[in-house]
Parts: structure tokens; C-alpha cells; sequence
């Protein structure tokens, strides 16, 4: 698809990562209303994306799978940015998903010992992406960074998942030599591919991917 094909009106945009650049800006230009499974997590592979909404986020976040990674970053709860706390990164081995700002560091306490909050909240999310995706008829997701291999193993899950239902595809590849945003044909049906300069929080890129877009 071309990238005037897909601006748009939408029921619901969804963002699939990697990172949580992609629903940072949908929330700065007023396009998301709500927080879903994948808003706050790196995830590695956008083909267990796939496999993730495929198995309705079985399995995920299982506390078996879960493993303690070197790294922190800062407290979400519920969108809103808790400056004063760092979390933890936790990564789900099975999906190969890692959580961002889930997991508060907290004096004497584990990084586990959260995980009850943690999971209720998640069942929740995941509720209402359920929800969301089987009343909603126009859908688009959105993904930075992934190899057309795996653009296409979700393509053709969500043609399976959705039925009927409108879907578009935006993918942004970061390169290291792109100076400007252009098109790649890879000619996936209903998947908008998007060249960019590898800078993820350059909000321009954002604002230009996203722009006549809209949520009914």
C-alpha cells in the first residue's frame, strides 16, 4: 500500500513495537484512548507479535517464563509517567517480549512481589484488546523496525484472525543511511512500508507517518 492509502479513519490503531515510541506518539496526537497488552514492552520479533494475538496472549507473562534482564527505565501506571520510580525489565522468554515500566523498584521488595498487581492489570489490557478488535470493523497497527519475512507471517495472521474485518498494516524501517521518509514496495496487500532515518524518538517522523490519520 501507498502511504495516502492508509490516512485514514480508523475504529482503533494498535501498536505492535518494537519499542513504545510508536504508542508515545499516537498518544501525543490524540490517537489512542486506551493502554493495551504491547503499549509498554520491547518486543523482539514482530512474527510472535503475531503468534500473540493469534493465541489471544496465552501464556503471556507467565511468571515461569519470566526472567530479571540488566537494564531500568521509569514507572507507568496506567500511562501516567511516575518520575520517582525506575522499574525493572523483566522479559517473557516464551514470546520473547520485555517489559518496560511495569515492574516498580521498590525498597526490600523483589521484583516478583509485584507481579499480582502487574498481572491484574495486564488481564485487564488484554480484555480490552479483545474486546476492541471484535467491535471494531477498521483496524490499523502500527510496528517500528522488522524484516519482511515477519511482515508477512502477521499479514497473513490477521487476514485469518480478522475475518472480514478492514485492516492496514504501517511499518517504519529505520536505516542507518536514510536522511528523508520514503516508500518500500514489498508488496504485502494492505501493508504500508515506510523507509525512515533510525532515529525513533524523532517525534517528525511520527508526526509525518501518522498525519490524515484519525479515529472515528
Amino acid at each position: 500500500m501507498k502511504l495516502n492509502e492508509i490516512k485514514k479513519t480508523y475504529d482503533v490503531i494498535i501498536p505492535c513495537g518494537s519499542a513504545c515510541s510508536p504508542t508515545l506518539n499516537l498518544r501525543r496526537l490524540g490517537l489512542r484512548r486506551f493502554s493495551l497488552p504491547l503499549d509498554w514492552v520491547y518486543t523482539e520479533s514482530f512474527a510472535e507479535v503475531a503468534n500473540l494475538y493469534r493465541n489471544q496472549f496465552k501464556k503471556y507473562m507467565e511468571l515461569r517464563n519470566l526472567t530479571l534482564v540488566e537494564g531500568s527505565a521509569t514507572y507507568f501506571d496506567d500511562d501516567i509517567v511516575i518520575n520517582a520510580v525506575n522499574t525493572y525489565l523483566i522479559r517473557d522468554n516464551h514470546y520473547k517480549v520485555t517489559s518496560v515500566h511495569d515492574f516498580p523498584i521498590l525498597p526490600d521488595k523483589k521484583w516478583f512481589e509485584t507481579y499480582p498487581d502487574f498481572k491484574e492489570n495486564l488481564n485487564k489490557r488484554i480484555a480490552r484488546f479483545n474486546e476492541t478488535i471484535n467491535n471494531s470493523d477498521s483496524i490499523l497497527f502500527v510496528r517500528w523496525s522488522t524484516i519482511y519475512d515477519h511482515a508477512y507471517l502477521f499479514q497473513q495472521a490477521m487476514q485469518d484472525m480478522l475475518n472480514e474485518k478492514n485492516f492496514n498494516v504501517l511499518i517504519l524501517i529505520p536505516a542507518d543511511d536514510a536522511t528523508s521518509i520514503s516508500e518500500l514496495e514489498w508488496n504485502l496487500e494492505n501493508v504500508c512500508v515506510l523507509k525512515v532515518p533510525n532515529q525513533i524518538e524523532d517525534e517528525s517522523i511520527w508526526s509525518h507517518a501518522y498525519s490524515g490519520i484519525q479515529l472515528n
